[in-house]
């Protein structure tokens, strides 16, 4: 059985299970996203990250912070989505999106923001599938085995 709910502090062992023996997850990991850094983002007042559960286990996370808007609604800021490779394919991460769409009204979000490499071809097909509007680049904004990198940035109005 499936079920999509907000994470909190107390998932921090979950979500430890999930990523600890994915080496496709290291990338967030040299960009800076740590378990102190990932712990501290779930203790956030503004935090809004969402995990999707199957039989009671964690196979999929969204990990991002709601920004207030000046209309009084907020941007969902989305740091990572992550679903492990044996997991994926199978529509965890649109379903995680679609659940943030379905309840846009009780969580006053209006807007999803997103950064990712121009390296990451599979992210960049998955967001702009989803329909994610590319809207600006940052040059050299990650650096990775010395090498500068650019930035995509990308939202979705919902």
């Amino acid at each position: 059985m499936k079920v999509i709910k907000n994470l909190n502090k107390e998932n921090i062992s979950s979500i430890c299970k999930l990523i600890s023996n994915e080496k496709d997850f290291e990338i967030f990991f040299k960009l800076g996203w740590n378990m102190s850094n990932l712990e501290n983002q779930l203790i956030k007042k503004n935090n809004f990250s969402i995990g999707y559960f199957f039989n009671k286990k964690l196979i999929g996370i969204l990990i991002g912070e709601k920004i207030l808007n000046e209309d009084n609604k907020f941007s969902l800021e989305i740091h990572i989505i992550y679903v492990p490779k044996i997991y994926r394919r199978k529509y965890i991460a649109s379903d995680i999106l679609d659940f943030i769409i379905k309840n846009k009204k009780s969580n006053k979000i209006s807007k999803l923001y997103l950064e990712v490499s121009e390296l990451n071809e599979v992210a960049i097909k998955f967001y702009e599938k989803n329909s994610f509007v590319f809207c600006n680049f940052r040059l050299n904004y990650y650096t990775n085995n010395n090498k500068k990198i650019n930035e995509k940035f990308y939202y979705k109005v919902v």
